[in-house]
């Protein structure tokens, strides 16, 4: 089992992002009918280009995380993780602020803003962790002394 988390922690997010890439791949493949309102305009729909957009822009946001928290060397390091945490819910944030006030959004869009929602859930894991393990190993060495 510590030979799987030893392969996760440099791979992980890279994973994740695979993921979201066959999420956004599907949705844009599964052209499902789009429900309309009373005058027909669509709620969400995938707009031309999408697909690459959002695809492009995950692969900045998943390159600026690796280059943020280096998972690779990654010990004991609580400052990356709450920078990475602030750049993230700042995108996130404003990407809901203009998914909120656009007319349509498209489906590969609320994917992605899905990913970036778990994505912020799982650096918040990962901050709550990192300081539980600190402060537990604060705590045992104090009672050492």
């Amino acid at each position: 089992m510590r030979s799987f988390f030893r392969w996760l922690r440099p791979y992980g997010l890279v994973v994740y992002w695979v993921m979201l890439l066959g999420l956004m791949y599907l949705e844009t493949v599964n052209n499902l009918p789009i429900p309309t309102d009373a005058e027909g305009a669509a709620f969400a729909q995938n707009f031309e280009n999408d697909l690459s957009r959002n695809v492009f822009a995950s692969l900045i946001e998943i390159t600026c995380l690796y280059l943020i928290l280096r998972p690779w060397s990654f010990t004991q390091s609580i400052g990356r993780v709450v920078g990475a945490l602030v750049l993230v819910l700042l995108w996130t944030s404003g990407l809901f602020y203009v998914a909120f006030n656009a007319d349509r959004i498209s489906n590969v869009l609320g994917i992605h803003l899905l990913w970036l929602v778990v994505l912020n859930l799982g650096l918040v894991v990962i901050l709550i962790w990192r300081v539980g393990r600190l402060l537990w190993r604060s705590l045992q060495q104090s009672r050492q002394r």
